[in-house]
């Protein structure tokens, strides 16, 4: 009788100890879904936070690509050899020594003209005009901030100039030379007028 309830007592204890681990097997799947499931979540943030990084990203190359649209690079065009026609550029216009323009010269930055050139033209620059010496220029010459010409250059027109003018010696203007400040070299003839705003805009 006793040697029956000791192997009913064990085979209950085995029993209970197999519910016991099955329970606990089953506790700990759960706990180590809820475990999991943040996981998920945090992926879910990270790959909104990465999103958000990307829209950042796109607009601000957007910005930079507006940026570069807005502030074009116009460069620089060099006339080195005669030319028949007129010539009209955006960037600044440079004509090296010695070539015959067969035309007029506009550029809606400056102009740089060389030593021993002829002109069959205008010269206007929205930026600042250079003319060198000896230079031969059958029209005007006009800027919106300054013209500045080279020694013994005959310009068979006028030579305007918001700020300031100023001519080297035995230069030769075949018209009017008007700018708020003028500058005449020695020996300079002018045929027309010479005007200086800003003494007129003092009175």
């Amino acid at each position: 009788m006793d040697a029956k309830r000791i192997r009913r007592r064990r085979y209950l204890a085995t029993v209970a100890g197999i519910s016991a681990a099955a329970l606990a097997g089953c506790t700990g799947d759960e706990e180590a879904d809820d475990e999991e499931e943040p996981d998920a979540d945090d992926g879910e943030d990270d790959d909104h936070e990465d999103d958000e990084h990307d829209g950042e990203d796109d607009d601000h190359e957007d910005d930079d690509d507006d940026d570069e649209a807005d502030s074009p690079d116009v460069e620089a065009v060099t006339i080195d050899e005669d030319t028949d026609g007129d010539v009209i550029e955006a960037g600044r216009i440079e004509v090296e020594d010695g070539v015959t323009i067969d035309g007029s010269i506009e550029s809606e930055d400056g102009v740089s003209i060389g030593d021993d050139v002829t002109v069959d033209g205008s010269v206007h620059g929205d930026q600042d005009v250079v003319i060198g010496d000896n230079a031969d220029i059958d029209g005007d010459v006009s800027a919106e901030t300054s013209v500045s010409i080279g020694h013994n250059a005959s310009i068979d027109g006028s030579v305007t100039a918001n700020f300031d003018v100023v001519i080297g010696d035995d230069g030769s203007i075949g018209g009017d030379v008007t700018a708020d400040v003028v500058q005449l070299g020695e020996d300079t003839e002018v045929e027309g007028e010479v005007e200086e705003t800003a003494e007129s805009d003092d009175d």
